[in-house]
């Protein structure tokens, strides 16, 4: 990929959404009925403007793609946000977990989450590249 088009992909959220929408002639009502419901106007009308607050769900990302005719990964980096991998199932013995344990895995989950769409990184990565360096 040329770096022109890497810095094009590198647009907010809202550049993204105004560039795609003139470029599609549409308006903010057109790109809504084009999402099939997934998305309303309103917030893309609040996209457009600036006065979105925050993360869009993943619902919104899918819809924003649709009408806009983009990858969906685009509106994720839009986002500054990293992309879900897909639908999460607990191990089958976690479901003898009580319901009150049940919930305290979701808060910690919850809280890593929160903690990665933020940027936190615990080494991980960093070990992983020295191990795989290292041959080991």
């Amino acid at each position: 990929m040329s770096e022109l088009v890497r810095l094009a992909e590198r647009k907010s959220l809202q550049e993204l959404v105004q560039a795609r929408m003139d470029t599609l002639e549409l308006t903010a009502r057109g790109a809504a009925y084009r999402s099939d419901g997934l998305v309303s106007y309103e917030t893309i009308r609040n996209i457009m403007r600036g006065r979105h607050g925050g993360v869009v769900s993943d619902r919104v990302a899918q819809g924003l793609a649709k009408a806009l005719q983009v990858p969906v990964e685009r509106i994720y980096t839009a986002m500054q946000v990293p992309q879900p991998v897909g639908e999460w199932h607990l191990p089958s013995e976690l479901h003898r977990l009580p319901p009150e344990y049940r919930a305290k895995v979701e808060d910690v989950a919850r809280v890593l989450l929160a903690a990665y769409e933020h940027g936190f990184d615990d080494g991980a990565a960093a070990r992983e590249t020295r191990l795989a360096r290292a041959g080991t």
